[in-house]
């Protein structure tokens, strides 16, 4: 997966809207704070293996190459996608999830991203534009701009209640 960017010409050709979305990301010290629950140890993980994203282990702590496929593609039959839809993947870590949808259904993705590390490695090489910033103000993407919102383990880092409430309408809002 590591270079399959390289391999796909029409990634740009194909999602002009995505890549104008990706140059109107703002910088992760112009949103909100750096509060986010739980999220040193991703960080603290890219330190003890810069190649991380490239592993089969990606961001978590084990081996997950299988079943992040096996979800994607659970969740791209239930979500039933449709080549050309666009796909939004909030906290998208190295951006494994984007190039499966693409791979495998032909979705255009565009990933939310806080940790550096793992956005860095995923706009050199996932199939997917990649946003890093803090993913609670979405208000640089219009609304209704994606046939499907996805999210995998990454809501939880979410510091209250309230912050969950206000994302997940955010994203809602995001949808066509």
């Amino acid at each position: 997966i590591c270079r399959s960017r390289q391999h796909i010409s029409d990634l740009e050709a194909r999602g002009p809207e995505l890549q104008r979305l990706s140059q109107r990301c703002p910088r992760l010290e112009d949103s909100l704070d750096h509060s986010l629950r739980d999220t040193a140890k991703y960080s603290e993980r890219f330190g003890e293996d810069p190649f991380a994203c490239s592993s089969t282990r990606g961001m978590w702590g084990s081996s997950t190459a299988a079943a992040l496929k096996c979800v994607a593609v659970t969740v791209g039959i239930l979500l039933n996608f449709q080549p050309g839809q666009k796909v939004l993947d909030w906290g998208s870590g190295c951006g494994h999830m984007l190039t499966w949808f693409k791979m495998l259904f032909d979705v255009d993705g565009f990933g939310i991203e806080y940790t550096e590390a793992a956005s860095s490695w995923s706009s050199k090489y996932s199939l997917g534009h990649t946003c890093r910033t803090d993913g609670r103000n979405l208000s640089f993407i219009p609304d209704e701009m994606f046939d499907h919102v996805v999210s995998e383990a990454s809501l939880l880092h979410l510091a209250s209640y309230e912050e969950l409430c206000s994302t997940v309408g955010q994203l809602v809002r995001k949808l066509r």
